[in-house]
């Protein structure tokens, strides 16, 4: 619990991939996998890591749908300096298709260079955003946990590395969303603790909405602060650490 207080006071920093030797060795923040449930049937998991260094921090994660056959399959990275700020975030469409892309800092603002086969030329799209602007990419689920930190930074007190939040105070955060090529602003609030059940046992967890120019999502996080069950209510869609 204490990494994690200790990451949110920080406003959350990320680490690479790989370690030169120079660097210093990364500690692990969370892991673990998500399960998506359509209708109560499972259609995809997500594998994710978390991890944090001195000078950063990676967020990794591997989603693929549960098809017997071409499942659709999707791996992406995400690093962050000490500060918080984007050093770079990339996603490579693994199947059906072969679509990848690459989001960096350039100048003051960020800008995202696409293809959707490997070899051909960049797409390049700007975004007039600074690099301390969120990324909640479509089919990246851990994302949502990331942002429920930084409003953890910003919109709570923090008080003996307890965290206290006003209930149901939003908190508005600009996003980018690289897969769709576009960006929105989004509110985040806190409502309180809520019993919900988790893999057919009652759970008193934190509750958190999260709204925007899409669907609703419904987030529960457990003291540590990790996310252990989402939901998209429109889209009868929930998501559950496994």
């Amino acid at each position: 619990m204490k990494l994690v207080i200790s990451l949110i006071l920080l406003v959350l920093t990320v680490a690479p991939a790989s370690l030169d030797a120079k660097d210093a060795p990364a500690s692990a923040v969370d892991s673990g996998t998500f399960g998506i449930f359509l209708n109560g049937k499972r259609t995809a998991t997500e594998k994710f890591s978390v991890q944090q260094s001195a000078d950063g921090s990676l967020v990794a994660t591997d989603f693929k749908t549960e098809e017997a056959t071409n499942p659709a399959h999707q791996t992406t990275e995400l690093k962050l300096s000490a500060a918080g700020e984007l050093r770079r975030y990339e996603f490579k469409e693994v199947s059906p298709g072969t679509q990848q892309a690459v989001l960096e800092p350039n100048n003051e603002f960020l800008i995202q260079r696409s293809t959707m086969t490997p070899g051909e030329k960049p797409e390049e799209h700007p975004y007039i955003l600074p690099a301390a602007t969120s990324v909640l990419d479509d089919f990246v689920l851990i994302h949502r946990e990331i942002l429920a930190w930084r409003f953890l930074a910003t919109g709570c007190r923090h008080d003996n590395s307890q965290v206290q939040c006003p209930l149901k105070q939003k908190t508005s955060m600009g996003v980018v969303i690289p897969k769709a090529r576009t960006s929105m602003l989004v509110t985040i609030e806190f409502l309180g603790r809520d019993t919900v059940q988790v893999h057919g046992q009652p759970r008193e967890l934190n509750r958190f909405d999260l709204k925007s120019e899409g669907p609703d999502w419904q987030l529960w996080l457990d003291d540590n602060y990790k996310v252990v069950r989402m939901v998209i209510p429109d889209e009868s869609t929930e998501i559950v650490r496994d």
